[in-house]
C-alpha cells in the first residue's frame, strides 16, 4: 500500500510536471506571439508616424502654396483694378481727344473762313483803293510797297493756316498710337491749342493792322486827289468814309 501511494505520488508529480511544462510552452508561445504582435504594431505605429510627418509636411507645403496663391490672387486683383482704372482713363482720354479734335477742326474751319473773308475783303478794298488812285496814273511807289507788304503778310497768314492744317492732319494720324503716348500727345495737343490761339489772335491783329493800312492808303489817296483838284466839283468824287464803312 505504501508503494502504491508512492507510485501515485510519482505519477501525480509527473502529471503536474507535464502540465507545468505544457503551461510553460503555451506561455512561451503566447509570449512569442505577443512579442510578434507588439513588433508588428510598433511597425504600424512607426509607419503611421512617418506617414503623419509626411502629411504634416505636405499640409505645411499646401498651406504655404495656398498663401502664395492667395497673395498672387490679391496682386492680380490689384493689377486688374489698376488696368480697369487705366482703361477708364484711356477711354476718357480718347473721348476728350475726340472732342478736342472736333474743337480743333471747328477752330481751323473758322480760321479758314476768317482768312477767306479777310482775303476777299482785303482784295476788294485794295481794288477800290487802286481805282481811287487811278487818276494819278497808277499809284505811287509807296502805295505799291504797302500793297506788296499786305500781300506778303497775307502769304504768311496762308502759310500759318496750311501749317495748322498739316498739324491737324498729323494729329489725326497719331490718334491710333495715343494709348502708348498719352502724355506726349497731351503736350502736343496743348501746344497745338496754344499755337492755334496765338495764330487766331495774330490773324485778328493782322486783319486790324491791314484794315488800318488800307484805310490809311485810301485816306492818303483822297487827300492827294483833293490837293491836286481843289476846284473840281464836277469830277468824280471819292466815296465818303461812311460809304466805305458800309462795304466792310
Amino acid at each position: 500500500e505504501h508503494l502504491t501511494r508512492l507510485q501515485d505520488a510519482e505519477e501525480m508529480k509527473k502529471a503536474l510536471e507535464q502540465q507545468m511544462e505544457s503551461h510553460r510552452e503555451a506561455h512561451q508561445k503566447q509570449l512569442s506571439r505577443l512579442r510578434d504582435e507588439i513588433e508588428e504594431k510598433q511597425k504600424i505605429i512607426d509607419e503611421i508616424r512617418d506617414l503623419n510627418q509626411k502629411l504634416q509636411l505636405e499640409q505645411e507645403k499646401l498651406s504655404s502654396d495656398y498663401n502664395k496663391l492667395k497673395v498672387e490672387d490679391q496682386e492680380r486683383e490689384m493689377k486688374l483694378e489698376k488696368l480697369l482704372l487705366l482703361n477708364d482713363k484711356r477711354e476718357q482720354a480718347r473721348e476728350d481727344l475726340k472732342g478736342l479734335e472736333e474743337t480743333v477742326s471747328r477752330e481751323l474751319q473758322t480760321l479758314h473762313n476768317l482768312r477767306k473773308l479777310f482775303v476777299q475783303d482785303l482784295t476788294a478794298r485794295v481794288k477800290k483803293s487802286v481805282e481811287l488812285d487811278s487818276d494819278d496814273g497808277g499809284g505811287s511807289a509807296a502805295q505799291k510797297q504797302k500793297i506788296s507788304f499786305l500781300e506778303n503778310n497775307l502769304e504768311q497768314l496762308t502759310k500759318v493756316h496750311k501749317q495748322l492744317v498739316r498739324d491737324n492732319a498729323d494729329l489725326r494720324c497719331e490718334l491710333p498710337k495715343l494709348e502708348k503716348r498719352l502724355r506726349a500727345t497731351a503736350e502736343r495737343v496743348k501746344a497745338l491749342e496754344s499755337a492755334l490761339k496765338e495764330a487766331k489772335e495774330n490773324a485778328m491783329r493782322d486783319r486790324k493792322r491791314y484794315q488800318q493800312e488800307v484805310d490809311r492808303i485810301k485816306e492818303a489817296g483822297r487827300a492827294k486827289n483833293m490837293a491836286r483838284r481843289p476846284g473840281g466839283p464836277t469830277r468824280r468824287r471819292s466815296p465818303s468814309p461812311s460809304a466805305l464803312d458800309t462795304t466792310r
